[in-house]
């Protein structure tokens, strides 16, 4: 999987949440971000239960596609129903936070694909450019290896950071639907990185890894 990707993405949905103290900002955020991983819950049946790591229930399987993120998003709007104000924006938030998980799985540079689209189009996807590094699991993570693919990765999302860490506000309601603020900001974030990865990879200012179908 990616490492600091995911991280950057639950820090900026923390922070287009936002919250009155700052105390429940770092709530949201440290929240988010257990959200954009939680996909990656599926190599538990794997290693605790001796599962089968393939197919849909293997994993970068079914909780890695649009139908998860969007269980997801509508489980935590019913658990916070009575916080009628910016529903909208919190199930929107969920959804796509959960959702990038599958997305920039598909951008790693050792992937298997992912089934975005299931059950519509059940089909493995990646990306033609796949300039994300995989992150090494366990002790390996703190290795050169892993020390590198962090340091692209920081690269990579230092755009994506820098809109979360701004010291003012960046989500302000228009006409009292906040939530197509945070919807405009995290998506074109998330772009925005993503094509700052595909071109440094490309100008070969990284490695490039292409994918040729």
């Amino acid at each position: 999987m990616a490492g600091l990707a995911h991280i950057a993405v639950g820090v900026l949905a923390g922070r287009l949440h936002g919250g009155r103290s700052r105390s429940q900002r770092w709530a949201a955020a440290l929240a988010f971000t257990g959200l954009s991983a939680l996909p990656d819950i599926d190599v538990m049946p794997i290693a605790l239960f001796g599962v089968d790591d393939s197919g849909l229930w293997g994993h970068r399987g079914f909780t890695h596609t649009f139908v998860f993120a969007m269980l997801v998003s509508l489980a935590v709007a019913l658990l916070f129903r009575h916080r009628r104000e910016n529903l909208l924006g919190l199930a929107s938030l969920v959804f796509m936070t959960v959702a990038s998980h599958g997305v920039l799985d598909a951008f790693t540079t050792d992937t298997r694909g992912v089934p975005l689209f299931w059950p519509v189009q059940p089909e493995l996807l990646v990306a033609h450019t796949r300039p994300i590094p995989e992150a090494p699991t366990g002790l390996a993570f703190f290795s050169l290896v892993g020390l590198r693919g962090s340091l692209l990765e920081a690269v990579y999302f230092a755009p994506m950071l820098a809109v979360a860490l701004w010291p003012r506000p960046w989500v302000r309601g228009w006409g009292g639907r906040k939530f197509i603020n945070q919807v405009l900001i995290f998506s074109s974030g998330l772009a925005a990185c993503l094509i700052l990865a595909a071109l440094l990879s490309a100008l070969n200012i990284h490695h490039p890894n292409v994918v040729k179908f």
